[in-house]
């Protein structure tokens, strides 16, 4: 009988708990973001629906699924960060941070402290540095093909400068 009390609370207590999978849908029309639990056949579960902004469309997930953090294509042009509940998915706004354009592409390096994003359209690309509290921060560097020089002007160096070199640079002091 002990032995049988013993494997019991061994299976209960000794077996790790499989992690939950979550899925965040950005529903651009009605500016909100949708929360689903991928259930054991596969099925989704609806959940939680949280408030952006109109044209909330590109997402990315911090690599160590901490924060999501959702780029806004209308004006003002801004990154949305939430905090990611391990247990339920849910998420908590942390902040904003301010975007160079609307951007239809957005990821995170692998450390999460970078945020890069890509417009095609306005030929630009650029890096918002991510805090600890997971929100960007205003960004480091811009580049456009066939402009002067975006980069250079927006770090504030000479038009000289390279937009790589600027681009190097910007990184090297944020870290």
């Amino acid at each position: 009988m002990k032995t049988t009390i013993a494997i019991l609370l061994s299976m209960i207590f000794g077996t790790p708990a499989l992690a939950a999978t979550f899925v965040y849908v950005s529903n651009a029309d009605d500016g909100e973001i949708g929360t689903y639990t991928v259930q054991a056949d596969g099925s989704l579960k609806g959940g939680q629906r949280i408030k952006a902004e109109k044209i909330v469309m590109p997402m990315a997930v911090s690599p160590d699924k901490r924060f999501l953090i959702a780029g806004v294509r209308s004006k003002p042009y801004q990154a949305y960060s939430y905090l990611i509940d391990p247990g339920s998915g849910e998420l908590k706004l942390v902040g904003t941070g301010s975007l160079a354009e609307s951007f239809p592409y957005i990821s995170l390096d692998r450390s999460g402290r970078f945020l890069f994003a890509a417009s095609y359209g306005a030929d630009l690309i650029s890096v918002n540095p991510v805090g600890a509290d997971g929100r960007p921060r205003a960004g480091l560097a811009l580049c456009a093909k066939g402009s002067r020089d975006v980069c250079a002007m927006t770090a504030g160096a000479p038009e000289s400068s390279g937009c790589a070199e600027q681009l190097r640079r910007a990184l090297h002091d944020a870290v």
